[in-house]
C-alpha cells in the first residue's frame, strides 16, 4: 500500500517531507498541488508533477489517518521556518491570503444536511502558541447552503442565534478575527494564576 502511494516520490526524506507539509497546507487552500510541488522542489531540490502530488496528498488523507501517523525528526522547526519563508514569496501569487500559515483554524464541523461542507479563509489572525513564537494563521468557515448555517471554529450560527460549542477539546480558541490562542496556552494561565 505505502509503497503505490508513495511510489512517486524519489526519497523516504521526501516523503516524510510531505506528509509534514499536509498537516499544514489544507484542502481548502487555492492551487494547494501548485504550492506543495514548489515547495518540495524548493526543500529537496528534486522536481514534481503537479498532478502526483495532488492524487498523492488525496490519497495520503484518506490512508495515513488510518495508521496515526505524523512520523518526523526534530527538522519540525526548520521545515516551519522555511514553510513560513517560502509562504511569503508566494502569497502575492496565489491569493490577498497567505497560502499556509503555520496554523490552519478550520471548523471540525465536516458535514450539514447530509452534504459536505466546504471552507473558504476569510482572515488570518495572529495565533499564540504555547511554548512556541506567535505566528499567523489562517480562519475558516463554511455556510449550508440548504439550511444556511454558518460554521466557524468555535461557533455556529443559525436563524436561532449563535451557539459556542465545549472549546475545551479543541486545540485552538479564535475570540475574534484577529486573534487566536492554542487551548495549551490558556491553560497554562490557569495554572500560574
Amino acid at each position: 500500500m505505502f509503497s503505490t502511494l508513495f511510489s512517486i516520490f524519489s526519497t523516504i526524506e521526501d516523503v516524510f517531507i510531505f506528509i509534514f507539509f499536509l498537516r499544514f497546507v489544507p484542502k481548502a487552500v487555492t492551487k494547494r498541488a501548485k504550492f506543495l510541488t514548489g515547495f518540495l522542489k524548493r526543500q529537496t531540490g528534486r522536481h514534481y508533477i503537479e498532478r502526483d502530488i495532488e492524487i498523492a496528498a488525496d490519497n495520503a488523507e484518506l490512508i495515513l489517518p488510518l495508521f496515526n501517523d505524523h512520523t518526523l525528526s526534530s527538522s519540525d522547526a526548520n521545515l516551519e521556518a522555511d514553510l513560513i519563508s517560502y509562504n511569503k514569496e508566494c502569497a502575492k501569487e496565489y491569493s490577498s491570503h497567505e497560502v499556509f500559515c503555520a496554523i490552519n483554524l478550520i471548523p471540525s464541523q465536516k458535514y450539514c444536511c447530509d452534504k459536505p461542507l466546504t471552507y473558504k479563509a476569510f482572515a488570518n489572525p495572529v495565533v499564540f502558541r504555547y511554548g512556541k513564537p506567535a505566528v499567523k494563521g489562517i480562519l475558516y468557515r463554511s455556510s449550508c447552503p440548504t439550511c444556511k448555517t454558518e460554521y466557524n471554529l468555535n461557533s455556529k450560527t443559525n436563524r436561532d442565534g449563535t451557539f459556542y460549542h465545549d472549546v475545551t477539546k479543541d486545540e485552538f480558541i479564535a475570540f475574534s478575527t484577529k486573534t487566536a490562542f492554542e487551548n495549551r496556552l490558556l491553560r497554562s494561565f490557569n495554572l500560574d494564576l
